[in-house]
């Protein structure tokens, strides 16, 4: 078989098409080369002769490659790539006629069969410098009769056999994004999800790596799925050691029914490779969402923000929150968000969603004075919305209940007291915009916190199931707001972390990684969400002392210092805090402006320590001159003296000083002396020798936290 080959380079890696010219059934292209940068002169034809498989015996006579779209058809036994048919028929097509279109950093494969009356088309983008391969699919129909699509991957990608470890994820609400690793099987492993969002425990990705890969260390190849709704992913491993990865939406029996001439329009996956471990590869990934897919408005400095949920809740009193906005601004805030309970009747969660109308009780002269005083205090005003949801009891229900996702004749249980809007209704959409527009309109809103508190149980309209096109819906349906308001930024919330992804961020500016403030808990949450994000899309707040969501009692410092690190903000009741504490997260937002350039623009640094006793996070600006980190206890470490601490990543020949920002509490209790160059800004070391010997740190206390700043000693973090 002759084949043709086809070439794509960034920066740092090259990808290799091979593409076979004999027109047999089942003859896909195939990825046969993703790796570190190839020289240009190396011959694509004599690589693919030094990986011919030998056929097996007790199986077919040729070795069956893994392509682009594998099927039973060629002989693949793995999991096929595209899985419908035609009332039975059809449901083995074999891709014969194969184009191939090449760009400046892309490949456009268009196959065809012309029995079964179907194109395949799948789309390969190499972004130039943040080396992430981008791919996507999209199925025609060119029969005369409907097809039922039942599976379609939006990728399928070779595992190399070297890449013997499994990153996966799991979690819950108040706990996303824990990982889990696991040598990758033999047979296959796969993580559906039905919950008609990203979900709060299966993230949609996955990270495979040679064995013992951590932070700086092993090569490591990482794949996440750009989509809100339900999604699979899975991995396969064959008896040959054959490995596949694939990710795509998960279809409902019967969702997509292609009538002739419709197509179906996959979801994008995002992966990378990297050959200096996990911090490398959050490195690609964060560099990709800046340069490619990131609203504008992200690139201006991300404004401290407070939020007033855990201060007042649905409490709404003037002079309540009137005490809580010059508090705010005395603290150095930027943003003021009311959060819910400003709406018509709504003093509880089983009430009035949907009628997004003031209510007259509460406010009874508008919304201006709040927001000319906020304004005045020099803060942006912004506003919590759940626009998809209503609540039974509300006028939005009793005028339209047809208008909620249901099963025909079942009556869907609420989540939250509250129903789904069905937004592919053109009426139900058109209210939601309409209410918002004209909110948008009447204030000067800046921002908008946009909730999701429930999973989709009934993702029907009626008999037909509709979980893709309600996730379509609502990205129409913020686009089109956007459009209409394009200074107005918008936060992803979904009871937290649970709608999180690519997906959702290309039309959003911030997403909300936790319902959680529970800095213990953040700490590990903040190191998962940073595997595939970047900082300053992060929303992380100073939560109250006593944390409403898990009871602990945490000190300031720890809650500031985890917070620290994300899109920066508060949520507690200011007035409760004494004037030293106030003063004392008044220092820490100065200290953030003071970092924020390089906090929401460098490079994410972790280590997990003494098997997860304790973790470092931090950034490194691009030009290694400056980084900010934190050491946080998350319990009591194995030895009396915790062993120096070693950062990597910083200029070994460039001296830095190190300082650190707070004190440990009661140092008295486990020490008798401290380290006190750390604290007195007396400590010059070059980056090797940070990286080598490290630094002493003092014993801490659980669940307290070290800031350290490390800057250029000839220059300042600014």
């Amino acid at each position: 078989m002759t084949s043709a080959y086809h070439r794509l380079d960034s920066s740092r890696s090259t990808v290799l098409l091979e593409v076979p010219e004999d027109r047999v059934a089942g003859a896909m292209p195939r990825i046969l080369y993703w790796g570190g940068l190839l020289p240009k002169n190396e011959q694509p034809a004599s690589l693919a002769r030094a990986l011919v498989r030998p056929a097996l015996q007790g199986g077919l006579d040729d070795a069956v490659p893994l392509t682009l779209s594998p099927s039973l058809v060629n002989g693949f036994p793995g999991q096929p790539a595209l899985s419908g048919h035609r009332k039975g028929r059809h449901a083995l097509p074999g891709f014969q006629d194969v184009e191939v279109t090449q760009g400046e950093s892309s490949w456009n494969v268009l196959a065809r069969d012309s029995a079964a009356g179907l194109t395949l088309q799948i789309a390969i983008a190499l972004a130039p410098d943040s080396n992430v391969l981008t791919m996507n699919t999209r199925l025609t129909n060119d029969g005369a009769s409907d097809y039922d699509l039942q599976w379609c991957a939006a990728a399928t990608l070779p595992i190399p056999a070297c890449h013997e470890e499994i990153l996966s994820f799991r979690g819950r609400w108040c706990g996303e994004f824990q990982t889990a690793r696991r040598r990758a099987p033999v047979g296959t492993l796969m993580r559906e999800n039905r919950r008609g969002r990203t979900s709060h425990d299966s993230f949609p990705a996955m990270i495979l790596g040679t064995e013992g890969f951590n932070e700086t260390n092993g090569t490591v190849l990482g794949a996440h799925l750009a989509w809100s709704g339900n999604h699979r992913v899975l991995h396969e491993r064959l008896p040959d050691g054959t490995r596949q990865l694939q990710m795509g939406e998960l279809l409902l029996p019967g969702e997509v029914m292609l009538a002739p001439g419709e197509s179906y329009q996959s979801p994008d996956v995002c992966f990378s490779v990297s050959d200096k471990g996990l911090g490398g590869l959050s490195h690609n990934f964060h560099s990709f969402l800046r340069a490619e897919l990131l609203p504008e408005q992200t690139r201006k400095p991300r404004p401290v923000t407070l939020n007033t949920w855990e201060a007042v809740y649905f409490d709404h009193a003037p002079e309540k929150l009137s005490r809580l906005a010059q508090l705010a601004a005395k603290v150095g805030v930027e943003r003021f968000v009311l959060d819910d309970g400003w709406f018509k009747d709504r003093n509880d969660d089983r009430t009035s969603l949907g009628d997004w109308v003031l209510d007259e009780k509460k406010y009874p002269h508008g919304l201006e004075p709040l927001i000319n005083e906020v304004e005045g205090l020099g803060m942006e005003f912004g506003l919590w919305v759940e626009p998809e949801m209503v609540n039974p009891d509300s006028d939005l229900f009793r005028a339209h209940p047809d208008w909620v996702l249901h099963l025909e004749s079942l009556q869907e249980p609420t989540g939250r007291y509250q129903h789904v809007l069905n937004l592919t209704k053109p009426e139900a959409a058109q209210y939601l915009f309409e209410s918002l527009d004209t909110l948008l309109k009447a204030y000067p809103i800046r921002y908008l916190k946009w909730d999701m508190n429930r999973d989709l149980s009934h993702q029907a309209d009626g008999q037909s199931f509709v979980t893709g096109q309600q996730t379509k819906a609502l990205y129409a349906l913020i686009d089109r707001l956007r459009e209409s308001h394009p200074s107005v930024e918008i936060e992803s919330c979904a009871s937290g972390g649970g709608r999180a992804d690519y997906g959702i961020l290309r039309r959003t500016h911030r997403i909300w990684a936790s319902d959680s403030n529970d800095a213990h808990d953040r700490q590990s949450i903040q190191q998962g969400f940073s595997l595939f994000f970047p900082p300053e899309v992060m929303g992380a707040h100073i939560g109250p002392m006593h944390c409403h969501t898990t009871g602990r009692r945490l000190d300031l410092d720890f809650r500031a210092i985890t917070a620290f690190f994300g899109h920066f903000g508060l949520e507690a009741d200011l007035s409760q805090l004494s004037d030293d504490e106030l003063a004392k997260v008044a220092a820490y937002v100065a200290l953030h402006k003071e970092w924020r350039s390089v906090l929401h623009n460098g490079q994410v640094l972790r280590q997990v320590l003494e098997d997860g006793r304790a973790l470092l996070f931090g950034v490194l600006s691009d030009d290694r001159a400056h980084a900010i980190v934190s050491y946080a206890v998350m319990e009591q470490t194995r030895d009396a003296l915790t062993a120096p601490l070693r950062i990597s990543g910083l200029d070994p020949e460039r001296f830095y000083r190190v300082c650190a920002f707070n004190q440990p509490n009661n140092p008295g209790r486990r020490m008798k002396n401290m380290p006190d160059a750390l604290f007195d800004g007396s400590l010059i070391h070059t980056g090797s020798a940070i990286a080598g010997s490290g630094i002493q740190i003092p014993v801490l206390d659980p669940d307290t936290a070290l800031l350290l700043q490390i800057s250029d000693s000839s220059t300042s973090a600014n």
